[in-house]
């Protein structure tokens, strides 16, 4: 089964760049984000039991994110 990735950042360079380091073969299935209340909406859906997430984004950062 796979597990939900989710990759935040405000930056598609940098996402991709994350997404592509990942080691192949690794059972997920990956998910991306532009900023936190994207990120809130797709761990909502069940799309982010893993999350790499940027902490400096602009509409809400990663803080805010991990906040409860």
């Amino acid at each position: 089964m796979s597990i939900p990735l989710l990759v935040v950042d405000d930056s598609n360079f940098a996402r991709k760049q994350v997404i592509r380091a990942l080691p192949k073969g690794w059972d997920v299935e990956i998910s991306q984000a532009g900023d936190g209340e994207e990120a809130i909406a797709l761990i909502e859906q069940g799309k982010g039991d893993v999350v790499l997430l940027d902490l400096t984004m602009p509409v809400m950062d990663g803080f805010a994110v991990l906040e409860p």
